[in-house]
């Protein structure tokens, strides 16, 4: 059966017919991706088994429950979209069931019999069973999956062609954060509660709810790693992308806006006009969906709790969209487990809602009643998954920026008293401050101008605006260490995207557009991304680096006046935004307005091209590639090797003592300087705890680096330095003294790694037993 209706509704619509080519389009974009992790270096045997174990584990389970919980029917790929947020909730409790009962519940064998339950609940079945609705147009099909592809271009050209599967026979450089994360996964597979793995019992409050979710979902062994440092990112980038496209069509029920909210995300990148693919701004999807993954599934679930805000929010006239509204709580919880920046934005947005129904005295009930979920579930987690603690995070006013503009203009910096601090900030001028916030937030600016679009009348538009104010204001007000307050907007931002693209669509669909308009709009895609290149070209990459070389060394004020160093920096994007005003203000004066201003849209859009073709060409400057140029983050074949023969030889609650803790090669006995305590492999390949291990990421070590004395916050000295002198002493003079009271701190094996400190073999071997060793790695266990 097809639906036809007339041409000029078509755009306003959802208008598709059951064509099998839709299906074969969508087949075609899976196999594309599938081949991106083949031919760098996933094995098909891996492939196969994650993808039977999502299907099996994740999106079953997941198709089943929301059809089984909403009332109205929805398009096959709305269904598919939901079913990977909503999904997870099976594996994570799988974990749930496993930890409080100590019998493994594989996710593979839980998806399944959820869904049997669910089909055979007679008030499930039917919902169940149903036909699919309407979903997208050929069009529109081939425009989301035309997105989807070139995510996968940059994923594979940017981090899959240089981040190996297994690491080489001499080692391969990962980014340690990934590692880390396996190392939480390892320990969340046999231990109830969360303490941090690399210092076994050592408390630990940490956004953990994504770790669960893959517990049961990842096995051990080099397939384990590959997982989850390519499969388990690619998988959550992709699902993301599909379900911001279908709830940004529900949002505006426009098809269009699907189309645009992939295209936002995927295609059109940082609007830089430097040849570095970041200029000095960050790149949210590019880079964090393989840096940090708990931000990329916490975009999953956010987005997810998003839609349903977004429908429980609508007018009463509105049409439904496609959320499975019951689920709000539980996916709320998820979210804020996920990571707890995900509701700063979504609880200013529902705030603004309520204010807004109390000044147009308009029912306020039901947005109330949203506020109070989404903020009762952040005060909640901060009290009980948080357990009250800060992870380091401090109320710091600006302090991100100053910090920003001391490293942009480094000769305009008065050091502060205390500068060699980890955490010290130096004086700069007001005019470095405010140019170093305008080069990091213009380049964000242009995706989001679909913002501008909304109706006030709607309180969505408000839920928007208020969610993006908020989320700017907490990434200034706050400083962390390891400068994580930058995730208060990288959680925030896909979903200003939906509002982006809700804007868009209803500007490009509305009377204001009229005719013209798709030629217009690829002009100026084509000028934003020719200007961006040309003032690429033309403007040199780093100007603080131009600067030094001209003066010799960063100019100071009188060698160089600040506004003057300011301008130089911002001249590139000045330049810009001068020749969108120029563009406008000649076309009001020439009676062309409104198709000047799609050109103008389409311009501002369009300088996030080039973003975008510097990592589709491999942008040596691309974080992947600085991370993975740092060749004291190496991890070796035989590491992964010594540990996937501990995680089947040895049991769930053994501890391992280490005598590597430190990136980098150890030369005698004393600690490298700085010691940069990230060294997760073993415990991430072994999921096992360690009894001293790198311990950058603990609680304890962030929570101290507002007082480090050091200039790096992550090689802060060991808090407790007997423990640590102990495991080291056991390697270097294993007596029975020192291997007795190893084994009294817990440990019951000792693992040699040739890059760490000085070890005694022959003196192990008298004192315990080798068990396992290759041509860097020893394994004892201690009799």
């Amino acid at each position: 059966m097809t639906v036809t209706v007339s041409r000029s509704d078509r755009s306003a619509q959802w208008v598709v017919g059951r064509s099998p080519t839709v299906g074969v389009v969508w087949a075609i974009t899976g196999l594309l991706a599938a081949s991106a992790l083949l031919l760098t270096g996933t094995s098909v045997v891996v492939l196969a088994g994650w993808v039977f174990t999502v299907v099996l584990g994740v999106l079953l389970p997941g198709f089943v429950l929301v059809r089984a919980v909403r009332p109205a029917q929805a398009a096959l790929v709305s269904d598919l979209a939901w079913a990977a947020p909503v999904g997870s909730f099976v594996p994570f409790a799988a974990w749930g069931v496993g930890a409080a009962t100590h019998v493994s519940v594989p996710g593979v064998l839980a998806g399944p019999v959820v869904a049997a339950v669910l089909l055979a609940l007679p008030r499930c079945r039917p919902r169940i069973l149903r036909r699919s609705g309407h979903g997208w147009d050929l069009r529109t099909t081939v425009g989301v999956s035309g997105a989807l592809l070139v995510a996968t271009g940059w994923m594979t050209v940017d981090y899959l062609s240089v981040v190996p599967p297994m690491p080489e026979p001499g080692g391969s450089s990962y980014y340690p954060d990934a590692v880390f994360q396996l190392a939480v996964v390892g320990h969340l597979q046999h231990s109830p509660v969360l303490t941090y793995p690399l210092v076994a019992g050592e408390p630990f409050s940490y956004q953990w709810f994504t770790h669960a979710v893959l517990a049961p979902l990842i096995g051990v062994g080099p397939s384990g790693f590959d997982t989850m440092l390519r499969l388990v990112p690619v998988s959550v980038l992709l699902a993301t992308v599909v379900l911001l496209a279908v709830v940004a069509g529900d949002l505006a029920q426009r098809p269009v806006a699907a189309v645009a909210a992939a295209a936002l995300a995927t295609v059109v990148g940082t609007s830089v006009v430097t040849a570095r693919p970041d200029g000095d701004s960050i790149a949210v999807f590019q880079t964090y969906w393989w840096a940090s993954l708990t931000t990329s599934f916490g975009w999953l679930v956010t987005i997810a709790v998003a839609g349903i805000v977004l429908d429980l929010l609508r007018a009463d006239r509105a049409p439904a969209t496609s959320a499975p509204v019951a689920l709000f709580v539980p996916m709320t919880l998820l979210s804020v487990g996920t990571k707890p920046s995900n509701l700063v934005g979504l609880v200013a947005g529902a705030a603004a809602v309520v204010v807004i129904g109390f000044l147009y005295r308009t029912t306020v009930t039901r947005s109330a009643g949203v506020l109070v979920v989404l903020a009762g579930s952040l005060i909640a987690a901060r009290l009980t998954i948080y357990g009250g603690g800060d992870y380091g995070l401090r109320f710091d006013p600006f302090g991100g920026f100053v910090k920003r503009a001391a490293r942009l203009f480094p000769g305009l910096v008065d050091p502060a008293p205390d500068a060699a601090g980890t955490m010290s900030l130096p004086t700069v001028s007001t005019i470095a401050l405010v140019a170093g916030a305008l080069m990091f937030l213009l380049p964000l600016l242009p995706r989001l101008i679909g913002l501008v679009f909304l109706d006030r009348r709607d309180p969505r538009s408000w839920f928007f605006w208020f969610a993006s104010a908020a989320a700017l204001l907490a990434a200034s007000l706050f400083r962390h260490p390891a400068e994580s307050e930058l995730f208060f907007l990288l959680s925030a931002y896909p979903v200003l995207l939906l509002g982006s693209a809700w804007g868009i669509a209803s500007w490009w669909t509305g009377p204001a557009a009229g005719r013209g308009r798709g030629p217009a709009i690829a002009i100026g895609i084509a000028a934003g991304f020719a200007t961006s290149v040309v003032l690429a070209w033309w403007f040199p990459a780093n100007p603080a680096d131009a600067r030094a070389a001209a003066f010799g060394r960063p100019p100071d004020a009188l060698e160089m006046a600040p506004w003057l160093q300011a301008v130089q920096s911002l001249a590139p994007l000045l330049v810009v935004v001068l020749i969108a005003a120029g563009v406008l203000v000649l076309a009001r004066l020439a009676g062309r307005a409104r198709l000047m201003a799609i050109g103008v849209v389409g311009g501002l859009l369009g300088t996030g091209l080039l973003s975008t073709a510097l990592y589709l060409t491999g942008s040596p400057d691309a974080a992947s590639r600085v991370s993975i140029a740092d060749r004291r983050s190496v991890v070796t074949s035989d590491e992964v090797i010594a540990g996937t023969w501990l995680a089947e030889n040895t049991r769930p609650d053994d501890v391992l003592a280490t005598n590597r803790v430190c990136l980098g090669d150890q030369e005698g006995a004393v600690l490298p300087d700085p010691c940069i305590s990230k060294t997760f492999a073993l415990s991430a390949t072994a999921r096992r705890d360690l009894l001293v291990g790198g311990w950058a990421y603990a609680s304890r070590n962030l929570g101290t680096a507002w007082e480090a004395t050091g200039p790096i916050w992550a090689a802060q000295p060991f808090w407790e330095p007997s423990l640590l002198e102990m495991e080291l002493a056991a390697f270097r003079t294993p007596t029975p003294a020192a291997i007795t009271a190893v084994r009294a701190a817990g440990a019951s094996w000792m693992v040699m790694d040739r890059r760490g400190a000085p070890v005694d073999e022959a003196g192990l071997d008298r004192i315990a037993d080798r068990r396992f060793s290759t041509s860097t790695v020893v394994v004892w266990e201690l009799r």
